[in-house]
C-alpha cells in the first residue's frame, strides 16, 4: 500500500496445492524482502520462510510444531517463536544477502510468545503459553455478571446457547485438536459430546433442541471441514451434510445458511435445502470480502450476516431467502448479530460495546440507530482473525451471553526483556 494511500496491490499470494494462507510479515531492511510464516494446507503454520525478488527460501521447518511471529535482528538471527515441548522464542542464524541459514536454532527465552526486537539488539517478548481460560457467563443490560456455567477451560471462543436457555455447547481447545461440550446451565454440569480425533467447534443449536450442527474436520485445514449433524444422546454417529463453516438453521430447521469458501481469501454465504436429499449448496449472493455469521430472523423472512467487503467487519441486513434489499446496520464496525424473539430488535458486539438496533419489516426493511447497551467488562476486543468476540441474546432482550477470560494474570502476560542472548 502506498503511503499517502491508494490502491492496495498484491505482494506475495500463496501457492493453494500447498498453502493456505500467509502470516506474521516482516519486513527486513535494506530492501531485502520478507519474512513469514506459512500456514499449509495439510498442516498448521509449521514454516518459516524469506521471500527476495520473486524467490521464496525455506528458513526452518518446525515438523509437527507452530513456528510463528518471525523478526529480523541485526545480530544476524531471526527469531521466531515456536510451540511445542521446547516451546518458547528461538533464533536461527541466517544470511539475507546469501540467502543461507548459518547455524543451527537455540532457544532464548522459554515460554516466551511474539517477539520484538530493538536495533541494538535488545529483546522484548511476552511469556505464557499463548493460551486463554475463558468461562461461559450471563450478563444483564447493565452488563453486570448475573451467573457463570461450568468450570475454566481452555475454550475456542465459540458457543451456542439453545432456545431455552437450559444448555449450552462450548468448543474445548486439546492440544492440536478441539471438541463439542455440553453445559447443563440449571445444573451447572458439563459433558463431552464429541470424542475422536477431528477438530470441532461452531455448534449451533436446533430450534427444538433435540440435536445440534457443528464444524468438524481434519485439524488444521478448515478448507476440509465440514458442518456435521451430532446427536445428543451419542446413539448415531456424527453426520457430515457439507463442507463449510458457522452454521445456522432456518426457524422450520429445513434450510441450512453458512459460510463456505469460495477463494482463499473469500467466505460467501450458501444455503442447503435439508428437505431435499438431491439438493446442491447454492449461494444466496455473492460480494467481497468475508461474508460470516449468517441468522436468520424467528419468521424467516430476513437475514443477518456479517461482511467484510468495507475493509472492516461491519453488520448487514437482507430479506430472506430473496437476499435483496441491502442495509447496513452497524456504524462502526460489527460483528456476531442476534435477533430477539419477536424480530424487531438485532443485537451486535461493536469491539468490546453491545449493540441494539430496532428492525421494521414490512415491504421495505428499516432500521433505527445503533445504541449501545453496556460495555463488556473485560476481555480482548477481537479475536486473532480480527472477528469481535461472539455474543447470544435471550428471547426477550434481557439476558446475554458471552466467553469471558478468567485467568486475568496469564491473560496479562507479562513482558520480559532480554540483552546480551545472541551467541
Amino acid at each position: 500500500m502506498p503511503a499517502r494511500g491508494g490502491s492496495p496491490s498484491t505482494f506475495l499470494a500463496p501457492d493453494t496445492t500447498t498453502v493456505q494462507d500467509l502470516h506474521d510479515p516482516y519486513l527486513l531492511p535494506d530492501g531485502q524482502g520478507l519474512l513469514y510464516s506459512a500456514h499449509l494446507t495439510r498442516a498448521s503454520y509449521t514454516r518459516l520462510y524469506h521471500e527476495r525478488d520473486g524467490v521464496g527460501t525455506l528458513l526452518f521447518d518446525g515438523g509437527k510444531e507452530k513456528v510463528l511471529s518471525p523478526v529480523w535482528c541485526r545480530s544476524g538471527h531471526v527469531l521466531f517463536r515456536m510451540d511445542g515441548p521446547n516451546a518458547g522464542v528461538w533464533a536461527l542464524p541466517y544470511d539475507p544477502a546469501s540467502r543461507t541459514v548459518l547455524g543451527a536454532p537455540f532457544l532464548v527465552v522459554s515460554h516466551g510468545l511474539w517477539p520484538s526486537v530493538s536495533q541494538d539488539g535488545t529483546l522484548v517478548c511476552a511469556t505464557g503459553d499463548g493460551h486463554r481460560s475463558w468461562q461461559l457467563a450471563r450478563l444483564d443490560r447493565r452488563g453486570e455478571i448475573t451467573a457463570t456455567y461450568g468450570s475454566p477451560k481452555d475454550l475456542l471462543p465459540f458457543f451456542a446457547v439453545d432456545r431455552q436457555e437450559g444448555r449450552a455447547a462450548i468448543t474445548v481447545r486439546n492440544e492440536e485438536t478441539s471438541e463439542i461440550w455440553q453445559v447443563d446451565l440449571a445444573r451447572n454440569t458439563q459433558s463431552r459430546l464429541t470424542f475422536d480425533d477431528q477438530q470441532g467447534s461452531s455448534p449451533h443449536w436446533a430450534p427444538d433442541g433435540a440435536w445440534l450442527l457443528g464444524v468438524r474436520g481434519p485439524a488444521p485445514n478448515p478448507a476440509k471441514f465440514h458442518i456435521t449433524r451430532i446427536s445428543l444422546a451419542g446413539l448415531e454417529p456424527p453426520l457430515a451434510i457439507t463442507q463449510g463453516h458457522l452454521p445456522t438453521l432456518t426457524p422450520d430447521a429445513r434450510t441450512l445458511v453458512f459460510s463456505r469458501y469460495s477463494s482463499p481469501t473469500d467466505w460467501e454465504i450458501f444455503t442447503l435445502d435439508l428437505g431435499d436429499a438431491a439438493a446442491e449448496p447454492m449461494p444466496l449472493f455473492t460480494s467481497p470480502g468475508w461474508q460470516y455469521g449468517a441468522v436468520v430472523s424467528p419468521d424467516g423472512r430476513a437475514l443477518a450476516y456479517v461482511s467484510r467487503e468495507n475493509g472492516r467487519d461491519e453488520v448487514f441486513l437482507r430479506r430472506f431467502p430473496e437476499a435483496d434489499q441491502k442495509r447496513l446496520v452497524s456504524r462502526e464496525g460489527g460483528g456476531w448479530p442476534c435477533w430477539n424473539a419477536a424480530g424487531d430488535r438485532l443485537y451486535y458486539m461493536s469491539g468490546l460495546h453491545v449493540m441494539e438496533v430496532a428492525v421494521e419489516r414490512g415491504p421495505e426493511l428499516h432500521l433505527g440507530e445503533p445504541s449501545r447497551v453496556f460495555t463488556r467488562p473485560r476481555g480482548a476486543d477481537t479475536l486473532d482473525l480480527g472477528w469481535p468476540l461472539p455474543l447470544q441474546v435471550s428471547g426477550d432482550g434481557e439476558r446475554f451471553y458471552m466467553l469471558l477470560e478468567t485467568d486475568r494474570e496469564s491473560s496479562d502476560r507479562p513482558l520480559l526483556v532480554v540483552q546480551n542472548w545472541a551467541r
